[in-house]
């Protein structure tokens, strides 16, 4: 892994221009060999697997987000669907961000675009959805391992902290997928400035 971040820190030099601390690459690094050795004992027949969304708790709702990447132009794009405890869809968005070049930040940007979209609404109870186990893992604890992108963490915590009650959940894909679909269309979304 040690190796691969080397390899990794040089490529996003030579091909995005972008300089990584050798520290920054070496803990994103660590946190993937973290997360595959997570997942690497699970036995799969003794996991439940959710596989369509549920209604969560009374008085609660719960914003889906997900992103996704299109590599042809360099763009990414966000998907927020926002229900209430009896199912009822309150608001769908899907957005096109630039700037993004890893799936693992354009993840963590539909969490963020989703909290500020959330919090001007005055709701006091989130559970939040998100289809990467990684990120809702390293959500839950004080500090968060991946260097590289501990800005938006650190806004997201933050905005966390204005809702009385949020958490964030993981789920499969197949329960996240009103939220991948917004994502996906945001390819043909033509204004970035508006959402």
């Amino acid at each position: 892994m040690i190796a691969w971040a080397c390899w990794y820190r040089r490529n996003q030099w030579v091909f995005e221009e972008k300089h990584l601390e050798p520290a920054e690459a070496v803990n994103h690094a660590l946190c993937l060999l973290k997360a595959f050795q997570a997942t690497k004992g699970t036995n799969s027949n003794g996991i439940k697997r959710v596989t369509k969304w549920q209604l969560p708790p009374q008085g609660t709702t719960k914003p889906n987000m997900d992103g996704a990447m299109f590599k042809e132009d360099g763009s990414a794009g966000v998907g927020l669907i926002l229900r209430d405890w009896e199912g009822k869809v309150i608001m769908a968005i899907s957005k096109r961000e630039s700037a993004v070049v890893e799936p693992l930040e354009i993840e963590l940007v539909a969490i963020l675009r989703g909290l500020q979209f959330c919090i001007p609404l005055g709701l006091q109870a989130l559970t939040i959805e998100t289809d990467s186990l990684i990120l809702a893992q390293e959500l839950a604890k004080p500090e968060f391992a991946n260097a590289m992108f501990g800005n938006i963490v650190i806004d997201i915590k933050q905005m966390q902290s204005r809702i009385p009650v949020c958490s964030i959940l993981y789920v499969n894909r197949e329960a996240n997928e009103s939220a991948h679909r917004l994502a996906r269309f945001a390819r043909s979304v033509v204004d970035t400035s508006v959402w």
